[in-house]
């Protein structure tokens, strides 16, 4: 968030009440680039950005938030889309996106998960791709 202790001050001083400030919050929020939005969340849940599947899970995201794609055309559509941007085939995308999502569910507590992602995140083994991007997806289409 790009509020500092000055601004949050001025405006405490200026008799705000809760309900404005959350209003004010909420708006600065909406105001992040998706891409930044992504970057963050896949940050909270711990994946370094020197993993493959980091650049390969934050552009699916960004393509199921954006309704470029969904769950069930993922492997149909995402994995070439992404395999033609990265001159790479597409068992390299699905193996790197595994790979990466596996590394988060080794590094995260249930506790982080659902407090990061809800209840979906809490599946028993771990989700597959698709699921996993659609949770995250489904994340950040609720806080636009």
């Amino acid at each position: 968030m790009g509020m500092d202790i000055s601004t949050l001050s001025e405006i405490l001083s200026d008799g705000i009440t809760i309900s404005q400030l959350y209003d004010l919050v909420r708006e600065e929020e909406r105001s992040v680039p998706l891409d930044k939005k992504v970057e963050r969340l896949l940050y909270d849940l711990m994946l370094s950005t020197n993993y493959k599947g980091h650049k390969y899970l934050k552009d699916s995201i960004i393509m199921l938030v954006n309704n470029e794609a969904d769950s069930e055309s993922f492997a149909r559509y995402v994995y070439p889309v992404l395999g033609q941007k990265y001159g790479v085939n597409r068992q390299s995308i699905e193996k790197n996106m595994r790979f990466a999502i596996m590394k988060i569910y080794e590094q995260n507590t249930e506790e982080n998960l659902l407090r990061l992602l809800g209840k979906p995140a809490l599946c028993s083994p771990r989700p597959t791709n698709a699921k996993f991007v659609s949770i995250c997806a489904a994340k950040l289409r609720l806080e636009r």
